[in-house]
């Protein structure tokens, strides 16, 4: 990955940036950097062993587990104005342990947004509307995930596929 720096306008065409006021978009360019994925290009949010955030700009990722049995799963879809990679610190031992590592990969060619994880923590204690969107975002992916739980819990095979297709069609087009 070669990351480009930034502008306010690039920043602005992220659906998750777009109606922050100008001293955050400012701010925010300052710490970003911008970069093309291209299609079925794999990457973790752990890159040259330093943790970073992830935004979607433009396109379509998918998140995939890796699984003991060496086998990959696909955990979800995440496109434009979504967020990959640990947004605040936690004990990254016990994460590690408690479950497989996972990774995302390029559905499309794909444009993102990458912070180290310092410089996003840092955006989000001083940046009051980014937080805001960030927290709407996540709790948007949060509901998303119970949807998804619910369906696998009391919902047949064939209202399943029927669901995650008219899930995917409404949220990707």
């Amino acid at each position: 990955m070669n990351p480009a720096l930034t502008t306010d306008s690039t920043i602005i065409s992220c659906s998750l940036f777009s109606g922050l006021p100008a001293n955050e978009i400012a701010l925010i360019s300052e710490f970003a950097r911008i970069d093309m994925v291209l299609r079925k290009d794999v990457l973790n949010s752990n890159i040259d062993g330093v943790p970073h955030v992830l935004v979607i700009r433009k396109g379509f990722m998918k998140v995939v587990q890796l699984l003991t049995n060496a086998s990959e799963v696909v955990v979800e879809l995440i496109g434009p104005g979504e967020i990959y990679g640990r947004t605040s610190p936690v004990d990254l031992t016990k994460t590690l342990l408690a479950k497989s590592p996972d990774y995302v990969e390029a559905i499309e060619d794909t444009s993102i947004v990458i912070f180290t994880q310092a410089d996003f923590e840092h955006l989000l204690h001083n940046a009051p509307h980014l937080q805001t969107a960030v927290m709407e975002q996540l709790s948007e992916r949060s509901y998303r995930m119970r949807e998804r739980l619910s369906d696998i819990a009391f919902r047949t095979v064939k209202s399943r596929l029927c669901a995650i297709l008219l899930r995917h069609g409404s949220l990707y087009g």
